[in-house]
Parts: C-alpha cells; sequence; structure tokens
C-alpha cells in the first residue's frame, strides 16, 4: 500500500508544519512518498530522508494567483503519481489544496484520503463563504481527519 503525502510545507520551507511531517516521514517505510514544492537544498533533504520525494516547482505565497497555480500543478503531478505508483492512500498536509485534490482522488477513483487540521484554518477561512465550504466539504469527505493538538481536535 503506497501512501502519497501531498503537502506545502515539507523542507527546506521554513516552518513548525514542515518540520513535523519531515520528522514523522523520516520514520516511515520506503512505501511512502511525498509530493512537495522545490526549493534550495531540497536534494540534501531528499537524500537524508531516504524516500521517493517528487519535487515540484510551485509558487510559494498567499496571492490567489500564486495559489490557484500552486493548486494547478500539484494536481498535475498528483494526476501522473498515482497511477504510477499505484498510489492507494492520499495524506493530504493542508485542507484547501492538497485537501481538495485529495477529495478529487477519492470521489473519482475511490482513493482514500486523511487531512492534517493545525487550527488556523477556521479562523482563516471562516468568513470566505466559498473557501470555508470548501473546507468543510474536505473535512467530512476525509477517511481522518488529523490534528495537531488536542484543542484543534475539538474544534474540528
Amino acid at each position: 500500500m503506497k501512501n502519497l503525502l501531498i503537502s506545502s510545507d515539507f523542507p527546506p520551507v521554513l516552518g513548525g508544519i514542515s518540520t513535523v511531517f519531515y520528522q514523522i516521514w523520516r520514520h516511515l517505510p520506503q512505501d511512502y512518498l511525498c509530493l512537495v514544492p522545490r526549493g534550495r537544498f531540497s536534494r540534501q533533504w531528499d537524500a537524508a530522508l531516504g524516500m521517493r520525494v517528487f519535487r515540484a516547482r510551485v509558487p510559494i505565497g498567499d496571492n490567489i494567483f500564486k495559489k490557484l497555480l500552486r493548486a494547478f500543478i500539484f494536481f498535475a503531478y498528483t494526476l501522473v503519481i498515482v497511477p504510477r505508483e499505484r498510489v492507494s492512500f492520499i495524506q493530504a498536509g493542508q485542507p484547501i489544496i492538497p485537501g481538495v485534490i485529495a477529495m478529487f482522488f477519492k470521489k473519482c477513483f475511490g482513493i482514500p484520503f486523511n487531512v492534517w487540521v493545525y487550527g488556523g484554518e477556521i479562523v482563516k477561512y471562516q468568513n470566505r463563504g466559498f473557501l470555508f465550504r470548501v473546507l468543510l466539504s474536505v473535512l467530512a469527505e476525509a477517511d481522518l481527519v488529523i490534528a495537531n493538538s488536542d484543542f484543534t481536535r475539538e474544534v474540528y
């Protein structure tokens, strides 16, 4: 059973979420794969990780154009990786872009997924009508929602 992590946060991208994913994934078996952004020093991080890492050249940032382009690129990569690698489970590192991609693969191809949440999503999207409904749909469709804390689990 091959698992694919899709995440915008993974070293060399700096941050707490990146660190958590790297620390977890480095202890997992070889049948775990990652689709993450390419960055400076990616090769060194990937060599130390010891598993297949697919690096996409995606824009990093919060403006809408960069997010849509990142979503399209991750989706295109996923369309190639899933059948080629025979992925049977998707880990969505964030609910909006990776979560929507994972939900598409579940609905169209029956591939189960889980989604990771951190608490800030509610605050970030609660007043953004459409995006909030997308967030709730991803959470409802996920086979498992993984929260970063007990507090976050209670929110979701």
